[in-house]
């Protein structure tokens, strides 16, 4: 919910971006959700769920960590023929996309087949629960930070345009820095999720370890 939210949010207010302009800066992000999604597949058969599921938890977080120290100009920054925003947001959409087979298959691997239906219904319950939550709780933080940050400007400029322009730009760096300081939360949150799916995922899945 933070990069759904936020990325096209810093598209329009911080980085000028039209309506369009922003929902494709958002786009570098859901692209990266269904390649992380075949590539969790993948890996999960290989490293095993556990692995596969730190590991993309942990890439989110590293994507994260790179966003939450965003400049007004990140838009401009290369690395290579790739923008570096693109990379982060990318990054972030594989990491999410990697945790959705390992989670979904060890749910399945603890349930017997005539729950399945049932299990697989919980596991989107509860990801669509969080997704709620999160957006709320998204809402009530950022007002409250924006308001904060932002204060009561004193605006002493001659002439209204100025004033105008004065309190834009503001505002764009009250949001860039309340967004930034989500981008660090999301990043802890990533790795918090980590070390859970680190303690309570398997080594091995349940058939293995019972054909042993």
């Amino acid at each position: 919910m933070v990069a759904l939210v936020d990325v096209p949010l810093l598209g329009r207010l911080v980085f000028k971006l039209d309506q369009l302009g922003s929902g494709l800066l958002l786009s570098r992000f859901l692209i990266g959700v269904p390649a992380g999604a075949v590539l969790g597949g993948l890996l999960a058969t290989r490293i095993g769920h556990r692995a596969t599921a730190v590991a993309g938890t942990v890439l989110a977080a590293g994507a994260f960590a790179q966003m939450s120290g965003w400049q007004s100009n990140e838009l401009t920054l290369q690395v290579g023929p790739m923008h570096v925003a693109d990379l982060a947001l990318v990054a972030c959409g594989l990491g999410f996309g990697i945790v959705i087979a390992p989670l979904a298959a060890r749910v399945l691997e603890l349930t017997r087949a005539e729950h399945h239906g049932l299990a697989s219904s919980l596991v989107v319950l509860s990801r669509t629960m969080g997704m709620l939550i999160g957006l709320a709780a998204l809402t009530a933080y950022g007002l409250y930070r924006f308001h904060q940050i932002l204060g009561t400007p004193q605006l002493t400029d001659p002439d209204v345009r100025a004033r105008v322009d004065h309190l834009e730009r503001l505002v764009a760096a009250a949001f860039l820095q309340e967004y930034r300081e989500i981008f660090a939360v999301a990043a802890g949150l990533c790795l918090l999720a980590a070390l859970v799916a680190g303690l309570t995922i398997g080594r091995m899945p349940v058939k293995t370890q019972a054909t042993a």
